[in-house]
């Protein structure tokens, strides 16, 4: 159980900490690059206005909350953290 907690710690701690990551090497390389920094902030972005949405429905017009949107708001920010995922394991430089 210890193990478990400490993993998903070590996940919370990096969703928040921001890694520098650099790419010299070519054209297509700093665009994924590029795609793969930006595109995790904006998915994050629209889950977060997602989850706004959902609460002033939810609380405004009396809704319930359906189970699509849920799932639409848990998968984009699992999305976002998989790319940055990828993005400090291609990109991060360790001795920095």
């Amino acid at each position: 159980m210890k193990k478990l907690i400490d993993f998903i710690a070590k996940e919370i701690l990096f969703c928040f900490d921001g890694y520098e990551t650099e790419s010299d090497n070519g054209f297509f390389v700093d665009l994924f690059h590029v795609i793969l920094w930006g595109l995790p902030l904006l998915i994050n972005f629209f889950g977060g206005v997602m989850l706004f949405v959902a609460i002033v429905i939810t609380t405004k017009r009396g809704i319930e909350f359906s189970y699509p949107w849920f799932l639409y708001i848990v998968a984009s920010f699992l999305l976002g953290f998989f790319l940055k995922k990828i993005r400090v394991r291609f990109f991060y430089n360790k001795d920095n």
